[in-house]
């Protein structure tokens, strides 16, 4: 491009995609920038597609915009906004836990750790936030054509993304962690409207929805345990497809979630696991490797009266590399501030969540090197990859431990 001299793919004056600083999109044109351009990718989709071939209306759209994902570019409009409004401070205790990874010296903007000051963490926040409403804009773009053609109110919609984004949280950055700035991000599902006049056309889910078939569902917020996996089956369930999905396939992963939606159940599970291993080699202390489980600790289970935190939902963290625990309390402290791991008066939730992910892993017979006489395996250099994993090199697939 004439106006630029690095990649428009990560232009922010040459800006890295793990990047936490932020600047405004480089080139004049906001409408070459990657968000815009995927708006206009969808909405070409849609302008294109046949909603009157009555025997192949039925219309499936994903779309996935890169950002708010560094780099942190919004347009200089926006960015000027969110610079000039309060920003969300960082969630930090140097007291806590987060303080092995307070780095108060010069940062490298791809840093993945430290403090890089007040000024500059409040124009990342501030950068992140305009890219997030930069993709507001577009959706509202979208949803805009979507009314006017009338197809909201029919349609099934699913918000969410990939992973979340630590920015500056506890002094870490991006993704790639268990706590909740990098793992808890947004679900919002806006159910079809099932009116009279379309009844003939409406799926099973849909004609579950009873005090949906006069008109439109009054939004509601659900606290049930969901992830990801649980979208597509979703999706498949609402199609009227999912049997058939799983005929074909019985080890697709996830739960509908359409119990919830109809409002006849309040959770589809009581727990969640988590996982995540990304090991580099050159990267010292940052080898991430970790399981974990969000869940609901079961008092009845044992003798002792409910705990002073009066905790439900919980979050343990097993650090394969070095064996390290972490234990939340979710319900009173969704900040993460206090680790309860070393707390003697929480041993029994350590150990119930401990043995779940013991269980876990003996259910799905992961193999010794994970589990060794009930006991979670720290120190894995290497875990087993798909021979379809591209960066797999398969004469060295399989997992070492290191002593």
């Amino acid at each position: 491009h004439p106006d630029i001299k690095y990649p428009i793919s990560v232009s922010c004056n040459a800006q890295s995609h793990n990047e936490w600083r932020a600047c405004a999109y480089g080139l004049k044109n906001e409408s070459e920038h990657p968000t815009p351009w995927t708006t206009r990718q969808a909405l070409r989709y849609l302008e294109d597609f046949d909603f009157s071939d009555a025997d192949n209306n039925r219309m499936f759209l994903k779309v996935s915009y890169h950002r708010p994902h560094s780099p942190y570019d919004p347009p200089q409009r926006l960015f000027s906004k969110h610079l000039a409004r309060p920003v969300p401070k960082r969630i930090i205790n140097n007291t806590s836990w987060d303080r092995i990874f307070l780095n108060t010296s010069a940062m490298s903007y791809d840093a993945w750790y430290g403090d890089p000051g007040e000024a500059d963490a409040r124009r990342s926040r501030a950068g992140y936030l305009a890219s997030c409403e930069f993709v507001d804009e577009g959706m509202g773009e979208i949803f805009d054509w979507m009314k006017a053609h009338d197809l909201f109110d029919s349609s099934l919609i699913a918000w969410t993304t990939d992973h979340g984004d630590m920015q500056g949280d506890h002094n870490l950055f991006r993704k790639g962690y268990a706590y909740e700035g990098s793992s808890h991000v947004n679900l919002v599902i806006k159910p079809p409207v099932v009116t009279q006049e379309k009844e003939a056309t409406t799926t099973q889910y849909q004609e579950n929805l009873k005090e949906q078939k006069t008109g439109q569902q009054e939004p509601r917020l659900s606290d049930a345990i969901v992830e990801t996996r649980d979208v597509a089956v979703t999706l498949y369930d609402v199609a009227g497809v999912l049997e058939q999905v799983l005929r074909r396939d019985p080890m697709v992963d996830g739960k509908s979630l359409v119990p919830i939606l109809n409002g006849n159940q309040a959770k589809v599970r009581t727990w969640v696991d988590m996982e995540l291993f990304s090991f580099q080699p050159n990267q010292g202390e940052r080898d991430i490797h970790w399981n974990a489980i969000v869940g609901i600790y079961d008092y009845s289970a044992y003798s002792h009266p409910r705990d002073q935190l009066g905790c439900q939902l919980w979050k343990f963290i097993f650090h394969v590399l070095k064996g390290n625990e972490q234990l939340f309390c979710l319900t009173n402290d969704r900040e993460e501030m206090i680790d309860l791991a070393k707390n003697a008066e929480y041993s029994e939730v350590l150990e119930h969540f401990r043995s779940l992910m013991v269980e876990q892993f003996e259910t799905e017979d992961r193999g010794e090197l994970w589990v060794q006489n009930g006991t979670l395996v720290k120190g894995r250099s290497r875990i087993i990859e798909s021979p379809h994993f591209a960066c797999t090199s398969h004469d060295e697939s399989l997992m070492t431990a290191q002593q």
